[in-house]
């Protein structure tokens, strides 16, 4: 069995990842394809590979969204 010391730190890095995908990564990558839509003339292949990779990282984002829900479920026990 994992201590609760371990899951609290796990819980820590977790949270860190998050945030730091969400404001570092993913939220900037936005606002670049809100701009590259108001040009007059968008770079449609610019704003896809920006979409594609938003969308990779949101899905690393769903896992670890997981296992936090597996670590806050091991420190209510």
């Amino acid at each position: 069995m994992v201590t609760s010391g371990a899951m609290r730190v796990a819980s820590i890095i977790i949270v860190a990842v998050l945030t730091v995908q969400g404001f570092g990564i993913i939220m900037p990558t936005e606002i670049r394809i809100f701009l590259e839509l108001l040009k007059d003339n968008p770079d449609r292949e610019r704003i896809v590979k920006l979409g594609m990779r938003n969308i990779k990282i949101s899905g690393s984002q769903a896992i670890f969204q997981i296992a936090i829900i597996f670590v806050m479920a091991n420190l209510a026990v």
